[in-house]
């Protein structure tokens, strides 16, 4: 009975220390951040400002294409090609934000499907006859198809050719995007307030949008930008036929800006510099190992955006020179990948929404 008695005590006691034990465990953090906050600061400091920008350069694009089919010289080729890099530049600060408005005016797939079907182009331009809208014409408009048509060959040798029915084409298409630009910059005005109310974390909230298109578009830098021009699928071997802006030899500039655009949305800085609340935030907020994720996440950031210093010309030249080079920035931005798609969502509790075939 005596022994009964002891080993119920030592029972009692084990269970005792276990439930101190448990206890004494530090309780998950709270996340209690201001989503609010946020949502605020990107749709007015980031967003918004971006748009309005996109949609005045895409203004000057559309005049200075006026001007190149009217008056046919080198002086308004020249300025042309300088407004369409700009607008290009500052359309990989939007492309990440392809839902609400852009989604619902097809703003990505009109303006940035690429490598450009030149083919179809040529067609479209000997036809003079084409609809835009059509998804058969996806590869035969937009800014890339403006890299074929102002630099597949020498300026003597594209004024030459400019006949009344390229004139056409290369005004419907600036037209096309000066239109799409500005419905959704208008768009914007309204759906603003719609956006920041969306505070939750669920699949339809501001939040998750946020994060999902985000790493979609970081996944097309890694994919569209490095990945498929590398071969990486087809034993290494070099596909320039996938490469953007091949013929201007611009594929670099725009990875960069694309990856600045996303690193400023991470971060909350505004399109002015200014630094606001974003995603590095939201993480510190949320303790120690939140903070650990931001400060990785913010160095690798940091390693993608230096490392394109080390090229010496653009992308095509630079596969065929060093592969390795180029293929070692494409494990960078592979190895991001696990920062932004596994880390943060599961951090602040979204969940990502799409699906990809190319194992990340």
């Amino acid at each position: 009975m005596k022994n009964i008695i002891k080993l119920i005590g030592v029972i009692t006691g084990t269970l005792f220390l276990m439930s101190s034990s448990c206890n004494n465990k530090p309780a998950p953090p709270t996340d209690d951040f201001d989503r609010a906050a946020l949502l605020s600061n990107v749709s007015q400091h980031i967003i918004i400002p971006n748009y309005t920008e996109l949609n005045s350069l895409a203004a000057d694009f559309k005049t200075s294409v006026s001007e190149f089919t009217e008056t046919p010289n080198v002086t308004n080729l020249n300025s042309l090609k300088d407004d369409w890099m700009n607008l290009y530049k500052q359309w990989e600060h939007c492309k990440m934000f392809d839902f609400g408005p852009a989604l619902d005016h097809s703003l990505l797939r009109r303006l940035n499907s690429f490598p450009s079907d030149t083919v179809k182009i040529e067609e479209n331009i000997a036809a003079n006859a084409y609809n835009l809208a059509v998804s058969a014409q996806t590869y035969a408009q937009g800014l890339p198809a403006f890299d074929y048509l102002l630099f597949h060959k020498e300026n003597t040798e594209i004024i030459a050719e400019l006949d009344d029915s390229r004139k056409s084409y290369m005004i419907a298409l600036a037209d096309m995007i000066q239109s799409k630009v500005q419905s959704v910059n208008n768009d914007w005005v309204t759906y603003q307030t719609t956006f920041n109310q969306s505070t939750g974390n669920d699949a339809s909230s501001s939040t998750s949008l946020l994060v999902n298109e985000m790493n979609k578009d970081f996944e097309r830098i890694k994919n569209l930008k490095f990945k498929f021009p590398l071969g990486t699928d087809v034993l290494q071997m070099v596909q320039a036929k996938y490469i953007e802006t091949r013929y201007s030899k611009n594929a670099f500039n725009l990875a960069l800006e694309n990856t600045k655009g996303i690193q400023n949305l991470y971060l909350g800085v505004a399109s002015n510099g200014s630094n606001g609340i974003g995603f590095d935030d939201y993480l510190i907020a949320l303790g120690e190992n939140g903070t650990l994720v931001n400060t990785n996440t913010s160095n690798d950031f940091n390693e993608l955006i230096s490392y394109f210093e080390n090229y010496d010309g653009d992308i095509e030249e630079e596969m065929n020179s060093n592969y390795n080079r180029v293929n070692t920035h494409f494990e960078l931005y592979h190895g991001m990948v696990y920062h932004l798609k596994s880390e943060l969502p599961s951090a602040i509790s979204i969940l990502i929404t799409y699906q990809d075939n190319d194992g990340d």
